[in-house]
């Protein structure tokens, strides 16, 4: 999603400084959103209150379950974050990014069966090159290389230098190198940007994807090769 958010006039304010406190942890590590390092996670984890009691005030604001599910998530509290990212796909069905993020939750935590029904959700919704991304890491954790390969194409045929279609590409080509070697949902997971407040302007918010580290381990194969395009 990267429209400009609209927080509500009351809390307009407060939620700007959040994202100021949740951004510069970003910028100060770059590695994982939300506490890629321990002061980071703690640094997150202190704005928790903050946030649930604006929740509480404001129970409908999707804005809010995101960043609660985000922390949740870095601080590796599964059923919290799977509560209010499903809280943010009932407030609005219509942001595919939810469900993504129930995607990789349930993938991370070896939950496959349930993660596949998202992603069957987030693909009625969307045919962003995100999706099939995460479509594709999917059937990676599921061991079903010769479809996320059809996955990944159209991915790619949506962004050909898109960082991380060349990400799972290298995943991929990772894999069939190696005898018997399946990475779990959260090794798989690894290869995704993380969703973070961005402002682009004063007081104007979007959510974006950023990568934590740049591409890395070129391809011994392009991505044409892999997908025998």
């Amino acid at each position: 999603m990267r429209e400009a958010l609209e927080f509500p006039t009351e809390i307009e304010h407060e939620l700007n400084q959040i994202c100021d406190q949740i951004h510069e942890v970003w910028e100060n590590g770059k590695k994982r959103l939300f506490g890629f390092g321990r002061i980071g996670r703690n640094r997150l984890k202190k704005l928790l209150p903050q946030i649930t009691a604006l929740e509480k005030q404001h129970p409908n604001e999707w804005f809010l379950h995101f960043l609660l599910g985000k922390i949740y998530q870095s601080v590796r509290s599964h059923p919290e974050a799977v509560k209010h990212f499903k809280r943010g796909v009932n407030l609005r069905d219509d942001l595919v990014f939810f469900h993504l993020e129930l995607v990789r939750q349930y993938t991370e935590n070896n939950q496959l069966p349930e993660a596949a029904i998202c992603i069957d959700k987030a693909m009625e919704r969307s045919s962003d090159k995100l999706v099939f991304q995460h479509a594709c890491l999917l059937e990676i954790a599921q061991g079903k290389l010769t479809t996320a390969k059809k996955s990944l194409e159209q991915a790619y045929e949506q962004d050909q230098k898109d960082e991380l279609t060349h990400k799972v590409a290298n995943l991929i080509q990772l894999i069939e190198s190696r005898t018997s070697y399946q990475p779990t949902g959260s090794e798989v997971f690894e290869q995704l940007p993380h969703l973070v407040p961005i402002q682009k302007s004063k007081g104007k918010w979007f959510i974006h994807e950023q990568f934590p580290n740049p591409l890395q381990n070129p391809l011994t194969k392009s991505v044409q090769e892999l997908l025998k395009l």
